[in-house]
């Protein structure tokens, strides 16, 4: 068991300490809204309602209000997200570091868009997609079907550990002359808050709002054909077409 336990790559130790966190958080802010006064509710209350309402607004207007079903996923993404860019400000492991993390998300966000497409068109228009524009790219649209999952894993695994790679570069190489006379690193310290501040909480703000907005559009494109046909119809029960 003990054996086992050191092959655990640290971001999987880092993601079960965010997940404790998120945990204590629910359960504390759940506890405070039960027994909250609804005319003066406690500050961590009106901030995780505000937290709420801000990504339903933000599901209904990108998606539409019948997308609005997924607004608690897109919360627990952001949340999750921010705070595990935020993990190596206190010096633990980031868990977006680990390709299993970003992984695990846009599989989500890919399994979903392709559940949106077969409610919305059918089989036979989900299949539709492999055929287009001709049939005879069909071999092209089969080795592009998983780009989507791709492309969203590696764009936040990349960036998440750019910003770590950078970091420790600037470490290292402040670190070695001192490390010559036996002193300690006396520049890194002076240098790396900035790099912290840009890659662990504005590159954090880029990144979440770029996989939360696209896993929204993605997701709401699939029922674009229904709705067309949906208007279609509209129009021709009122005799405009």
């Amino acid at each position: 068991m003990i054996d086992f336990l050191r092959h655990i790559h640290p971001e999987v130790y880092g993601s079960l300490i965010l997940f404790l966190i998120l945990g204590i958080l629910a359960i504390i802010i759940g506890i405070m809204a039960d027994k909250a006064n609804p005319k003066n509710p406690p500050w961590l209350v009106m901030f995780a309602e505000y937290i709420v309402e801000s990504i339903e607004k933000f599901t209904v207007s990108k998606m539409g209000q019948r997308f609005k079903a997924f607004a608690p996923y897109l919360c627990f993404v952001t949340i999750y997200m921010v705070m595990a860019f935020l993990l190596p400000l206190f010096a633990l492991p980031g868990p977006l570091t680990s390709t299993s993390v970003p992984l695990c998300f846009a599989l989500i966000t890919f399994v979903s868009l392709h559940v949106v497409s077969l409610k919305y068109k059918g089989i036979k228009g989900w299949a539709s997609r492999f055929f287009e524009p001709f049939i005879f790219f069909l071999p092209i649209n089969i080795i592009t079907f998983p780009s989507i999952l791709i492309s969203l894993t590696f764009r936040l695994f990349g960036n998440a550990v750019a910003g770590e790679v950078i970091i420790d570069l600037v470490y290292w190489a402040t670190n070695s002359p001192f490390a010559k006379i036996g002193m300690p690193n006396l520049i890194g310290p002076l240098i790396t808050p900035v790099l912290h501040a840009f890659f662990d909480i504005f590159d954090c703000y880029i990144q979440v709002t770029v996989f939360v907005l696209l896993s929204a559009l993605f997701i709401s494109r699939e029922s674009e054909i229904e709705v067309k046909k949906k208007k279609v119809k509209r129009k021709l029960n009122k005799g405009e077409v």
